[in-house]
């Protein structure tokens, strides 16, 4: 068995965080109004400094996902990324996930964004395994602005991998080596469960805490 490769997607792999790229694109289109951007935009400052409220925030970033069908988000979704997200992608990001795959390491996304948001980001990237906050849908599939199961946030992030390495009998235990791949202070306790983290593009607060574990720092 090889190794475990972690990666977290915002400000890691994507220079820019994928929530506001995908909320600047909706406002640009009339879909969410000015009061939401504000709200948004407060929810990020909380983030940043590390005492985000992760439920709320969720609750506000998800209630637009209830006024659109399904089809129609999907439509937006691939438009914002192929225009947006995609040629934002860290080529240094894209490499390290290609140089892990070649010596035949595991290799996961985990997001704090929702599932739907980063899946096109896997299937261009050649990764099968993406955790992301799961969205829950109605019966006809339409998304209900509500999320289902434990978000991966925070100590979350680390509940979900343990979930997902568990469908296939394994767990983080079993690697011999195992990295993860950050730029933020909200990813504390998944970076100190692996044995090998590594911070990219930092915060300063994980920047403080990498220097102090002697944890490498990549700048993409």
């Amino acid at each position: 068995m090889g190794d475990l490769a972690i990666f977290d997607l915002d400000h890691t792999l994507l220079g820019g965080d994928s929530n506001m790229i995908w909320t600047d694109y909706l406002f640009e289109r009339g879909l969410i109004d000015t009061a939401f951007m504000q709200q948004r935009n407060q929810y990020f400052a909380d983030y940043q400094a590390g005492n985000l409220d992760f439920e709320a925030y969720l609750h506000h970033m998800l209630a637009p996902y209830a006024q659109l069908d399904y089809q129609t988000l999907v439509g937006y979704r691939d438009d914002c990324f192929e225009t947006r997200v995609k040629p934002n992608l860290y080529p240094q990001g894209v490499e390290l996930i290609a140089a892990h795959k070649r010596v035949g390491d595991k290799v996961i996304i985990i997001s704090a964004t929702n599932d739907f948001l980063i899946e096109p980001v896997g299937r261009t990237l050649g990764v099968s395994e993406m955790i992301g906050v799961e969205l829950a849908q109605d019966e006809q599939g339409n998304f209900t602005g509500r999320y289902q199961g434990v978000p991966s946030f925070g100590a979350g992030k680390q509940t979900r991998l343990a979930i997902s390495l568990a469908k296939h009998g394994a767990q983080l235990a079993d690697y011999s080596r195992s990295y993860f791949y950050s730029d933020s202070i909200n990813d504390a306790p998944l970076l100190q469960a692996v044995t090998d983290a590594v911070v990219v593009n930092p915060d300063e607060m994980l920047s403080a805490l990498a220097e102090q574990k002697g944890w490498p720092i990549l700048m993409f």
